[in-house]
């Protein structure tokens, strides 16, 4: 017996979707803070940067508590701390200048300018510490530019692996 599948359905479709938890709720900002003051006294990390990421984290205590253990993670050229905490995704951005979407970046000097939505500004260059902070930054044009980028490594990242149809169905099975 052949089985035939629709473009849009997936043989594990089967699996019941998950209950939808409630939201827990946004961590006083006493709590953000302490958890900002601890990035800055641990790794040296400008106080910008350390409020960014305490208010995008969940549970401030999680954050804290994953600070006095972080990961050691071996990469080129040296070893990268990592801490684990859960974040709320609208306070986060992917990786803008992802590997994944080289395919789709073009830059301006390639092709004539204002023929193509992926020629409209030039690549994101890769982060830098500028060789004295704790954290990468990168450079952009302006707040167009940093949309312009998430949106190109959006789309590229959904042509190569859309989730939309599994997660519409099943909801999000495990954590990323």
């Amino acid at each position: 017996m052949t089985a035939i599948f629709e473009e849009t359905a997936a043989p594990h479709d089967h699996v019941p979707p998950r209950p939808v938890d409630k939201l827990p709720e946004l961590a006083p900002i006493a709590a953000r803070r302490k958890a900002a003051e601890k990035l800055v006294d641990t790794f040296d990390l400008e106080p910008d940067a350390a409020t960014c990421i305490a208010n995008a984290v969940v549970d401030p205590a999680e954050l804290r508590r994953s600070i006095q253990t972080p990961t050691a993670l071996a990469i080129t050229g040296g070893t990268l701390l990592a801490v684990r905490a859960r974040v709320w995704t609208r306070r986060t951005l992917p990786d803008i200048r992802n590997p994944r979407i080289g395919d789709a970046r073009r830059h301006p000097i390639a092709i004539e300018p204002g023929t193509d939505e992926e020629s409209r500004f030039a690549p994101v260059d890769d982060p830098t510490s500028k060789g004295i902070t704790s954290h990468l930054e990168v450079e952009v044009e302006s707040a167009e530019h940093m949309a312009w980028a998430s949106a190109l490594a959006a789309r590229a990242v959904l042509d190569a692996n859309d989730w939309r149809y599994s997660i519409r169905n099943q909801g999000v099975l495990t954590e990323v």
